[in-house]
């Protein structure tokens, strides 16, 4: 699930199959499966999180069924005319291929932004009007700290959600109490960590989340409504 927090709140239930899962599990009866949850649940919804996640130790055929379940999914978020939650981990053109012969470029989509190249990043928010980048505990990383700080640099200020992304990507400077695992939250020190990159306030970087938030509402009722 994905919780979409705006000026009044909304939950907003997020059904899918991500990559790591794609060739376990992808087949036609998890596909009617997902459409009979997307049309009957009470709230709203999307379809996420999903994705790409190649590298060189996956094979030619896990790429193959993923990108199969990357596609389907991505087709049924346009029949139900809800948004995607999407990520990705080398694959960028594949990834940016398959969202633009699925989606139109004023789509609803919201982008988990942890270890990308910032030009593709670029290109991805110049492709898709209506593309949100999500960040999480990943901003406080060392190794990612460079690229996400220069993605950062550059996003427009309504364009920038947050998420916990629980339980892994917990924030390293968040103590250990229990478990090293992140919750939700620990959104509050994702956006400390933002403001802190974007030389902003706490309370400037959270008017720009929550403005971030009421643009995302209002691009998914448009879609919606269409």
């Amino acid at each position: 699930t994905s919780v979409s927090i705006a000026s009044t709140p909304v939950i907003r239930m997020y059904f899918g199959l991500g990559p790591s899962a794609a060739v376990k599990h992808w087949s036609e009866d998890f596909q009617s499966r997902l459409e009979t949850h997307l049309e009957q649940a009470s709230h709203p919804t999307g379809v996420g999180q999903l994705g790409l996640h190649f590298g060189a130790k996956v094979s030619d055929f896990d790429r193959k069924q993923q990108v199969e379940c990357f596609v389907a999914q991505l087709a049924l978020a346009k029949t139900r005319r809800v948004p995607v939650l999407v990520g990705q981990h080398q694959a960028e053109d594949v990834f940016r291929a398959a969202l633009k012969q699925q989606l139109p470029v004023n789509w609803p989509i919201i982008f988990v932004c942890s270890e990308d190249d910032p030009d593709f990043v670029f290109k991805l928010m110049q492709e898709f009007t209506s593309c949100y980048l999500c960040f999480d505990g990943s901003l406080t990383f060392a190794k990612r700290q460079q690229k996400l700080k220069t993605i950062l640099a550059d996003v427009p200020s309504a364009r920038s959600l947050l998420a916990s992304n629980c339980p892994s990507a917990r924030p390293s400077h968040v103590p250990v109490l229990h478990e090293d695992v992140s919750h939700p939250g620990m959104v509050v020190a994702v956006l400390e960590a933002m403001a802190a990159m974007k030389d902003l306030s706490f309370e400037e970087a959270l008017d720009d989340v929550v403005a971030s938030q009421q643009a995302l509402t209002a691009d998914i009722a448009r879609v919606a409504t269409a």
